[in-house]
Protein backbone atom coordinates (compact mmCIF):
# COMPACT_ATOMS: atom_id res chain seq x y z
CA UNK A 1 0.00 0.00 0.00
CA UNK A 2 1.48 3.34 -0.72
CA UNK A 3 1.23 6.71 1.80
CA UNK A 4 0.60 9.59 1.00
CA UNK A 5 1.79 12.87 2.85
CA UNK A 6 -0.78 14.91 3.84
CA UNK A 7 -1.31 18.23 2.12
CA UNK A 8 -0.38 20.27 4.96
CA UNK A 9 2.80 18.50 5.52
CA UNK A 10 3.96 19.01 2.21
CA UNK A 11 3.17 22.69 2.37
CA UNK A 12 5.13 22.57 5.68
CA UNK A 13 8.40 21.00 3.96
CA UNK A 14 7.74 23.68 0.99
CA UNK A 15 8.17 26.37 3.52
CA UNK A 16 11.33 25.04 4.72
CA UNK A 17 12.90 24.80 1.45
CA UNK A 18 11.72 27.96 0.44
CA UNK A 19 13.36 29.95 3.39
CA UNK A 20 16.61 28.20 3.22
CA UNK A 21 17.09 29.11 -0.46
CA UNK A 22 16.20 32.84 1.04
CA UNK A 23 18.93 32.44 3.88
CA UNK A 24 21.41 30.76 1.31
CA UNK A 25 20.61 33.90 -1.02
CA UNK A 26 21.20 36.53 1.86
CA UNK A 27 24.22 34.86 2.85
CA UNK A 28 22.80 33.63 6.72
CA UNK A 29 23.00 30.00 5.17
CA UNK A 30 26.56 29.92 5.94
CA UNK A 31 28.82 28.14 8.96
CA UNK A 32 30.70 31.17 9.00
CA UNK A 33 30.81 35.04 8.94
CA UNK A 34 33.40 37.52 7.96
CA UNK A 35 35.22 39.49 10.62
CA UNK A 36 35.09 43.36 9.77
CA UNK A 37 38.05 45.04 8.49
CA UNK A 38 40.17 46.76 10.74
CA UNK A 39 40.77 50.35 10.02
CA UNK A 40 44.76 51.01 9.37
CA UNK A 41 46.35 54.36 8.76
CA UNK A 42 49.86 55.65 7.25
CA UNK A 43 52.58 56.67 8.84
CA UNK A 44 55.41 59.22 7.82
CA UNK A 45 56.30 62.80 7.54
CA UNK A 46 58.84 64.91 5.34
CA UNK A 47 62.43 64.81 5.09
CA UNK A 48 64.43 67.63 4.78
CA UNK A 49 68.00 68.47 4.24
CA UNK A 50 69.59 65.04 3.28
CA UNK A 51 72.35 66.01 0.27
CA UNK A 52 72.51 64.75 -3.19
CA UNK A 53 74.86 61.14 -3.17
CA UNK A 54 73.53 59.88 0.48
CA UNK A 55 70.32 58.20 1.92
CA UNK A 56 69.04 57.52 5.31
CA UNK A 57 66.81 54.40 6.35
CA UNK A 58 64.48 54.66 8.73
CA UNK A 59 62.33 52.20 10.79
CA UNK A 60 58.97 51.69 12.02
CA UNK A 61 58.52 49.81 15.42
CA UNK A 62 62.09 48.35 15.25
CA UNK A 63 61.15 46.80 11.64
CA UNK A 64 59.80 47.56 8.42
CA UNK A 65 62.52 49.61 6.42
CA UNK A 66 62.28 52.81 4.66
CA UNK A 67 65.26 53.91 2.51
CA UNK A 68 65.03 57.72 1.47
CA UNK A 69 67.53 59.87 -1.03
CA UNK A 70 67.68 63.49 -1.66
CA UNK A 71 65.14 63.27 -4.21
CA UNK A 72 62.61 63.25 -0.59
CA UNK A 73 63.35 66.21 0.23
CA UNK A 74 60.65 68.18 1.10
CA UNK A 75 58.37 65.63 -0.04
CA UNK A 76 55.60 63.52 2.29
CA UNK A 77 57.05 60.03 2.53
CA UNK A 78 55.27 56.85 4.27
CA UNK A 79 55.92 53.13 5.34
CA UNK A 80 54.67 50.16 3.11
CA UNK A 81 52.94 49.38 6.46
CA UNK A 82 49.86 50.55 7.95
CA UNK A 83 49.11 50.82 11.52
CA UNK A 84 45.48 49.77 13.05
CA UNK A 85 44.07 52.52 14.88
CA UNK A 86 44.79 53.22 18.18
CA UNK A 87 48.29 50.76 18.22
CA UNK A 88 51.51 52.29 19.29
CA UNK A 89 54.19 53.77 16.68
CA UNK A 90 58.37 54.52 16.77
CA UNK A 91 60.26 56.03 13.90
CA UNK A 92 63.70 55.42 14.55
CA UNK A 93 67.37 56.01 12.73
CA UNK A 94 69.15 52.91 13.38
CA UNK A 95 72.34 54.60 11.65
CA UNK A 96 72.63 58.66 10.36
CA UNK A 97 74.01 58.55 7.06
CA UNK A 98 77.51 60.22 6.55
CA UNK A 99 78.30 63.73 6.91
CA UNK A 100 74.69 64.28 7.84
CA UNK A 101 73.38 64.63 11.34
CA UNK A 102 69.42 63.92 11.39
CA UNK A 103 66.54 64.56 14.20
CA UNK A 104 63.29 62.76 14.30
CA UNK A 105 60.42 65.15 14.86
CA UNK A 106 57.15 63.79 16.62
CA UNK A 107 58.80 59.98 16.32
CA UNK A 108 56.51 58.52 18.52
CA UNK A 109 52.83 58.79 19.51
CA UNK A 110 49.82 56.54 18.97
CA UNK A 111 47.73 56.14 15.96
CA UNK A 112 44.56 58.49 15.54
CA UNK A 113 44.36 58.37 11.83
CA UNK A 114 47.06 59.08 9.50
CA UNK A 115 49.86 60.07 11.16
CA UNK A 116 51.94 62.27 8.65
CA UNK A 117 53.87 64.76 10.88
CA UNK A 118 57.16 62.21 12.05
CA UNK A 119 59.48 64.90 9.77
CA UNK A 120 63.10 64.16 9.72
CA UNK A 121 65.45 67.11 9.57
CA UNK A 122 68.83 66.74 8.23
CA UNK A 123 71.66 68.59 8.54
CA UNK A 124 74.93 68.42 5.66
CA UNK A 125 78.70 68.44 7.49
CA UNK A 126 81.03 68.16 4.79
CA UNK A 127 84.18 67.88 7.69
CA UNK A 128 82.91 65.85 10.51
CA UNK A 129 85.02 63.72 13.13
CA UNK A 130 83.52 61.63 16.30
CA UNK A 131 85.34 60.87 19.12
CA UNK A 132 84.66 58.68 21.58
CA UNK A 133 80.88 59.85 22.67
CA UNK A 134 80.88 62.95 20.86
CA UNK A 135 81.10 64.59 17.77
CA UNK A 136 82.40 68.02 15.80
CA UNK A 137 81.64 69.00 12.85
CA UNK A 138 81.72 71.68 9.99
CA UNK A 139 79.37 72.93 7.40
CA UNK A 140 79.90 74.27 4.30
CA UNK A 141 78.98 77.90 5.37
CA UNK A 142 82.61 77.64 7.46
CA UNK A 143 80.80 77.49 11.08
CA UNK A 144 81.73 75.32 13.80
CA UNK A 145 79.49 72.76 15.47
CA UNK A 146 79.57 70.19 18.37
CA UNK A 147 76.99 67.31 20.29
CA UNK A 148 77.72 64.67 22.53
CA UNK A 149 78.94 64.40 25.95
CA UNK A 150 80.37 67.35 26.95
CA UNK A 151 82.58 66.49 30.25
CA UNK A 152 85.11 68.61 31.21
CA UNK A 153 83.96 70.75 28.01
CA UNK A 154 85.17 69.32 25.37
CA UNK A 155 82.81 70.62 22.81
CA UNK A 156 83.73 74.01 23.47
CA UNK A 157 80.45 75.80 24.54
CA UNK A 158 81.50 77.03 27.72
CA UNK A 159 80.12 74.51 29.87
CA UNK A 160 79.86 70.49 30.59
CA UNK A 161 76.44 70.10 29.32
CA UNK A 162 75.47 67.88 27.34
CA UNK A 163 73.67 68.39 24.15
CA UNK A 164 71.91 66.13 21.90
CA UNK A 165 71.72 68.05 18.68
CA UNK A 166 74.41 69.99 17.68
CA UNK A 167 75.06 73.63 18.34
CA UNK A 168 77.37 75.96 17.00
CA UNK A 169 80.76 77.00 18.94
CA UNK A 170 81.19 80.91 18.54
CA UNK A 171 80.14 82.78 15.53
CA UNK A 172 83.53 82.27 13.30
CA UNK A 173 82.69 81.16 9.58
CA UNK A 174 86.63 80.33 8.78
CA UNK A 175 86.60 76.56 10.07
CA UNK A 176 88.49 74.31 7.72
CA UNK A 177 89.47 70.61 9.65
CA UNK A 178 88.32 69.05 12.95
CA UNK A 179 89.54 66.00 14.67
CA UNK A 180 87.69 64.44 18.07
CA UNK A 181 89.66 61.88 20.72
CA UNK A 182 87.99 60.24 23.83
CA UNK A 183 88.46 63.59 25.92
CA UNK A 184 89.44 66.81 23.16
CA UNK A 185 88.50 67.99 19.94
CA UNK A 186 90.79 69.92 17.64
CA UNK A 187 89.54 72.41 14.97
CA UNK A 188 91.91 74.21 12.39
CA UNK A 189 90.95 77.56 11.02
CA UNK A 190 91.53 79.20 7.38
CA UNK A 191 94.45 80.87 8.39
CA UNK A 192 96.21 77.92 10.31
CA UNK A 193 94.93 78.69 13.79
CA UNK A 194 94.38 75.72 15.93
CA UNK A 195 92.16 75.55 18.18
CA UNK A 196 92.02 72.60 21.76
CA UNK A 197 88.39 72.34 23.13
CA UNK A 198 89.16 71.85 26.68
CA UNK A 199 89.05 68.78 28.48
CA UNK A 200 89.96 69.69 32.13
CA UNK A 201 88.28 72.41 33.70
CA UNK A 202 91.47 73.28 35.17
CA UNK A 203 93.71 74.10 31.90
CA UNK A 204 91.74 76.89 30.95
CA UNK A 205 94.72 79.16 29.22
CA UNK A 206 97.68 77.49 31.25
CA UNK A 207 100.73 77.26 29.85
CA UNK A 208 99.88 79.47 26.93
CA UNK A 209 101.82 82.71 26.20
CA UNK A 210 99.61 85.81 26.33
CA UNK A 211 97.94 86.01 22.86
CA UNK A 212 97.61 82.58 22.39
CA UNK A 213 95.05 81.36 24.55
CA UNK A 214 91.33 82.67 23.86
CA UNK A 215 89.60 81.48 27.20
CA UNK A 216 86.23 82.39 25.98
CA UNK A 217 84.02 79.70 24.77
CA UNK A 218 86.41 76.58 26.85
CA UNK A 219 89.05 77.04 23.32
CA UNK A 220 92.73 77.48 23.64
CA UNK A 221 94.42 78.99 20.81
CA UNK A 222 97.68 78.20 19.34
CA UNK A 223 99.07 78.64 15.55
CA UNK A 224 101.09 76.30 14.07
Amino acid sequence: MRLIAPPFRLLHVGLILLLMALLTACGGGSSSTDAPSEDTYPVGGTLTGLEQGHTVTLQLNGANDLTLDHTANDNPYSFAVKLPHGSAYEVTLPAEPSQHHCTIHNATGTVDGAVMNVDVECTAFPVLAAGDDHTVAVKADGTLWAWGRNGYGRLGLGDTDDRDVPEQVGTDSDWTAVSAGRDHTVAVKANGTLSRMLHRADQKCSGFRPGECDPSLGLKLATY
